[in-house]
């Protein structure tokens, strides 16, 4: 009961989407990679994430799938995109092509993909940063 209070505080217009057509398409895409608990916890952080639509989740999930096995191949950890909803779900609010993508661009030609996607899993919330006006300046100035 507090959790529902809190996600409808937080994001009371998720009572306007449809249960059959967004919640529940969403939530059973989201317990395949997440714990219930982790979910919830995520949900608490950020309730506007259920707003995004189920194909924008998808395609964000898929993209950070790629980006790993290109990475690590058959050898690749834990699903970054698991580790990005729970650590860091703020960043699938984020627009994939105009910031998701030039940001992990940017990391993996600073430095090899490899540990940029190595960076990625310590600190998702490095995709929440602007790339201009924050990421590259520090990191030219540091690098």
């Amino acid at each position: 009961a507090e959790t529902t209070k809190l996600l409808l505080r937080r994001g009371s217009n998720i009572l306007n989407l449809s249960m059959e057509d967004d919640l529940q398409p969403k939530f059973d895409l989201l317990f395949t990679m997440l714990t219930p608990q982790q979910l919830k916890k995520s949900l608490i952080q950020h309730p506007r994430f259920l707003r995004l639509s189920l194909c924008n989740l998808e395609t964000k999930i898929a993209y950070f799938d790629a980006i790993e096995n290109n990475a690590y191949g058959q050898d690749r950890p834990a699903s970054l995109a698991a580790l990005v909803l729970r650590k860091a779900i703020a960043v699938y609010t984020k627009n994939l092509t105009d910031n998701i993508q030039p940001t992990v661009e940017f990391l993996c030609s600073t430095w090899d993909q490899p540990t940029a996607i190595s960076m990625l899993r310590t600190s998702p919330d490095l995709l929440k940063l602007s790339l201009e006006r924050n990421l590259r300046p520090k990191v030219e100035f540091l690098h």
